[in-house]
C-alpha cells in the first residue's frame, strides 16, 4: 500500500468510499451524491492550495484524506479543516492515523497553524482517531444539522501544528 497525493484515476474510487457515507449515515452533511464530473473538480480544485492524499494498493482506493478551508475570511487564513474516509475493509487497521500521519505533515510544511475537524455524532470511531492524533475539544454545535430524520449535533476538535509567533506566508500545495 503506498500513500500519495490524489491522481484523477482515483477519483471515482475516492467517490466510491464516500457515497456510502452520503447516502446511508450522518458522518457527512452532504445529502446527495456528486456527478463525478463535480466531484472532479471538487478534488482537483481543493488539491491546489491543499494536500489530498490517497492510500492505494494495487490501484485501489482504500482510504483518503484531505485538508481544506475552515472559513474564507482572511483572518482565518492560517487554520484549516481535515477529513478522512475509510472503505470498509480498510477500517480499524491504522490507516487513517497513516494518512493523517502524512497529511499533517505536508499542512505544517505549508506553514498552517490549527487543523480543525468536526465529527456528527455519535461517531465514536472518528472522535477516537482525532483524540489519538492529539486534536483537543473545542465544543459541540447542538442540533446543527438535519439528515436521516432527526437533529445532529456535531463535536468540533482542533490540533496545533505550528506554534503562532504571527502571520506567515501560506504556502499553496501545488507550489511545494
Amino acid at each position: 500500500m503506498i500513500i500519495r497525493n490524489v491522481e484523477k484515476k482515483d477519483i471515482q474510487g475516492i467517490l466510491d468510499i464516500y457515497t456510502p457515507f452520503i447516502l446511508d449515515s450522518i458522518t457527512t452533511f452532504e445529502t446527495e451524491v456528486p456527478s463525478l464530473e463535480e466531484f472532479e473538480k471538487r478534488v482537483l480544485e481543493t488539491n491546489k492550495k491543499f494536500p489530498w492524499l490517497v492510500a492505494v494498493e494495487n490501484d485501489v482506493v482504500l482510504g483518503y484524506a484531505y485538508g481544506s478551508e475552515h472559513r474564507s475570511r482572511c483572518s482565518y487564513q492560517w487554520s484549516c479543516e481535515s477529513s478522512v474516509y475509510l472503505a470498509p475493509e480498510a477500517r480499524r487497521k491504522g490507516l487513517g492515523k497513516k494518512l493523517y500521519l502524512e497529511l499533517f505533515k505536508i499542512l505544517k510544511s505549508q506553514g498552517f497553524i490549527q487543523v480543525l475537524a468536526g465529527a456528527a455524532l455519535p461517531n465514536e470511531a472518528s472522535v477516537g482517531l482525532h483524540k489519538a492524533m492529539g486534536f483537543t475539544e473545542v465544543g459541540t454545535y447542538k442540533k446543527i444539522g438535519y439528515k436521516k430524520g432527526r437533529w445532529i449535533d456535531t463535536y468540533w476538535m482542533q490540533l496545533e501544528l505550528n506554534a503562532p509567533e504571527g502571520p506567515v506566508e501560506i504556502i499553496p500545495y501545488s507550489k511545494l
